[in-house]
Parts: C-alpha cells; structure tokens; sequence
C-alpha cells in the first residue's frame, strides 16, 4: 500500500485545496435569482430621485421662463421709456428749433427794419446838415443886412446892399476923373421918397428890380459903369443900367396918365426931384398908369368891376397884390426893404 500514490500527490497545497471545494451551483443560481431581485429593488429605489430632480428642473424651467418673461417685459417697458424720452427729447428739440427760427425771422426784420432806421437816419441828418448850412446862411445873411442897417442910421444908402457904398464912391472917383460925359444916376429906389408910408410895400412890388436900377445917359457911359461893377460886385447879381438920355424937365403924361379921385397913381404917391429918374420909371414901368389902391377888395372892385378907370393897366395894394382887369397877383414880398423906416427895419430884424 505504500507504494501506491496518491494521484493528488504532485499538486500544491494550494490547488488541493481548490479542488477540494465542491462547486456551488445551485447556491450561485439561488445566488442569480436572489441578486436579480436586488438589483430591481435597487432601480426601483433610484428611479424616485430622478424623478424628483426632473419636477425640480422643470419647476426650474417655469422660474427661468418667467424671469425671461419679466426681463422681456423690463426691457421692452425700458425700451418703452428710453424711445418716449429720446421722443420727448426729440419734440423739445423741434419745439427749440422752431422757437429760433422764429427768432431768426423776427431777428431778420428787425434787422432790416434797423437797416431802414439808419437809411432813414442818414436821409434826415443830411436834410438837417443841408437846413443847417441854409440856417447859417440865412444867418449870416440876416447880420450882413442887419449891419448895413445899423450902419444906414447914418448912411441909407447902406439899404440898398453892402456893395452899393464902395459903387457910388467909385462912381463918384471916375466922375472927378473925367471918365464919364453925365454921371450916372442911381439906384433908383435911392432917389425916391414916399409921400404915404404905408404904401412902401406897394411900390416895392411894383417896381422890383428897378429900386436898386441905374440910368446912363449914353452907351459909353454904360460901358464905364459895367466896367466899375465887375470890381464892385464879383459876386452875385448886378444892378440893371437903364440907357436913356438925361432930360431936366418932366415927360408930359397928362393924356396918357390914369385918375382917380380916391387912389393916386404910383407917380403921384412919389416924391421925385431928379427928372431923369421919373422919366426912367416912367419909360420902364408906366407909373403913370398904376393905381394905388390899399384895400384888395376895394382893388378887385376897381380893377375887375367891369369899367376900370381910363388908362389904368394894373393896380397894387398895400399888402403888393398886383390886380389886372382879369386877374390877380399874390405878392412874392411880404415887407418893405427899401422905402422904410431905418430904425423900425433893425428892430424887426432884432425879433
């Protein structure tokens, strides 16, 4: 028996004892049925927090869909408000606009109406610049005249202009000189007197340029005379010179003279001792046939009544109105300047 061997003799202890371990079979399939009910159990158990995860991811959903909502809505209403003020921002800025445009248009006409002020300005400041000059010379005109009276207290002839004195002295030199045949005669309105004050104007009226006239006796004598005007007067207008030859006696005018028995003929409201110088007015103006007749209705009466007096051409009234047969004649002069009382002419040119 000793010699018989085992036939597990040469195998390790190890591998002895795995085999001596039957193989449990039927406790590894009861083990299979008993594990697969485990691990339904177990799934079963699992599925629950799922579930649950899955409510609280949808709940999660709800709360995120809705606060999209709200932010939605916030920024819609914030765009609602950004667009109403950029809307608002937008009228103020139009309403602004307009407001200086028409401040603009209203600047505009203000400034052409400024523009229209200052041509306005202009116009009246060179109108008052021209009326001014017109003032200082009407000015020195009126001193000129008021001089030449003060001075004609003493020397009337002074009436008769400022250069009327030095003429008639150097008319007065070239007679004493030989370089006139008649010394000429003059001014007229020197040589006259008025018998009734109050028809100075009326004369003056009548005979205008005449009163500061000069008569010559030839032409040559004329000529001498124009000679001594152009130093005496090298400006403005000159006297007229009358050529006409000197005579000492009167014209006879009975037949061509007109009369009345109220109004008396500019020849005879003058006091006239130089026959030359009645003579001149009576060749150049006809005084003879002028009335004088102080009232203008009573000059209308006379003059256009129909049947004016013989011979009477015209009438003047105290005021100088100068009445035809068909018409009348305001005067042009409204006060004696020559046939007055000097010292009434400087306290009227005083006032």
């Amino acid at each position: 028996m000793s010699k018989r061997k085992s036939s597990n003799s040469g195998l390790t202890p190890d591998k002895r004892s795995r085999l001596s371990q039957p193989e449990p079979k039927e406790e590894e399939e009861s083990g299979f049925f008993s594990s697969g009910d485990g691990k339904n159990s177990s799934q079963s158990a699992g599925l629950h927090p799922e579930k649950t995860n899955l409510r609280d991811l949808d709940k999660d959903e709800d709360q995120l869909n809705k606060h999209i909502q709200e932010l939605k809505r916030s920024i819609s209403q914030a765009n609602s408000a950004d667009t109403q003020a950029r809307v608002e921002k937008m009228n103020h800025i139009q309403a602004e606009l307009e407001d200086l445009s028409f401040q603009d248009s209203t600047l505009a006409q203000q400034i052409d109406q400024f523009k229209q002020a200052c041509v306005t300005a202009k116009e009246r400041l060179s109108r008052m610049s021209r009326e001014k000059q017109d003032l200082l010379h009407a000015m020195e005109s009126k001193q000129r005249q008021l001089a030449a009276m003060e001075e004609s207290r003493n020397n009337q002839i002074c009436r008769f202009g400022e250069q009327m004195p030095g003429l008639l002295r150097a008319i007065d030199e070239a007679d004493r000189q030989g370089q006139f045949k008649r010394k000429p005669v003059g001014p007229l309105g020197f040589c006259i007197r008025l018998r009734d004050p109050e028809l100075g104007l009326a004369v003056e009226s009548c005979l205008k340029a005449l009163m500061l006239a000069f008569c010559c006796d030839n032409h040559a004598d004329e000529r001498e005379l124009q000679r001594i005007m152009s130093r005496c007067f090298q400006h403005g207008r000159r006297p007229q010179i009358i050529v006409s030859t000197f005579t000492n006696t009167l014209y006879n005018n009975s037949s061509r003279a007109a009369s009345h028995p109220q109004y008396p003929t500019v020849l005879q409201a003058l006091d006239i001792e130089n026959p030359v110088v009645a003579n001149c007015l009576i060749d150049m103006r006809g005084i003879e046939t002028i009335l004088l007749i102080k009232n203008a209705a009573e000059a209308r009466s006379v003059m256009q009544g129909g049947h004016p007096p013989p011979n009477c051409r015209e009438a003047f009234t105290r005021e100088g109105d100068q009445f035809y047969n068909n018409r009348y004649y305001s005067s042009e002069q409204n006060r004696v300047q020559y046939l007055t009382n000097v010292e009434e002419e400087i306290r009227f040119a005083n006032i």
